[in-house]
């Protein structure tokens, strides 16, 4: 994989003087597979997807990753795409797969990488971040970075080609605040394309 970004270390207030964020290109499958196997691991007990097969199906074109030395200690997936909203063409930037080892969890490294990824999104011209969360538990979290609850939920289409529906996505400006607010006072639904995020 392509270095993109590197950032500096975690501050030692944040419990880890040693984790490097860096922004990497998906360009390696099997760096991919080890990185998803990760995640995958990592979500903990009691978490389960409804259909990972059918839902979540895209791969990122970047991923932030979090390392101390040579473990990987947490990712974030990062989704490029271009929607046409009323009329109106979006970067849409979807963030999903946000995890951090278990062992390594309340210790700065999901802000660590949300810093990292925000800050490589809004460098490389995006329009919107949007993401799928648990609001009650995490919105604050993502608040925090200029998320906030989305008016209307989203759509996307599966696998199968059948048209989902996700109410607990999150929405944050990039490059573009306008483009928050337009699909923030419309009634209309967002499509995201294929593949949830």
């Amino acid at each position: 994989m392509k270095m993109l970004d590197e950032n500096t270390k975690l501050t030692p207030e944040l419990g880890l003087n040693a984790v490097n964020c860096s922004v990497i290109a998906n360009d390696d499958p099997e760096c991919f597979l080890e990185l998803d196997a990760f995640a995958d691991a990592q979500w903990g007990d009691g978490y389960v997807m409804e259909d990972p097969n059918r839902d979540y199906f895209d791969r990122p074109k970047w991923i932030v990753a979090a390392k101390m030395g040579n473990e990987v200690v947490g990712v974030i997936y990062l989704f490029p795409r271009t929607v046409t909203y009323e009329g109106v063409e979006i970067n849409l930037v979807g963030i999903g797969e946000v995890v951090v080892h278990q062992d390594h969890r309340g210790k700065g490294i999901a802000k660590k990488m949300l810093t990292q990824a925000m800050s490589f999104l809004n460098s490389t011209g995006n329009d919107v971040a949007i993401l799928a969360t648990e609001i009650d538990k995490l919105g604050g979290l993502y608040g925090k970075f200029g998320f906030e609850e989305m008016n209307n939920s989203y759509f996307f289409t599966d696998r199968d080609g059948v048209q989902r529906e996700e109410d607990e996505g999150m929405i944050a400006a990039l490059s573009s605040p306008d483009k928050v607010d337009l699909i923030q006072k419309s009634d209309e639904h967002l499509h995201i394309g294929i593949s949830n995020i």
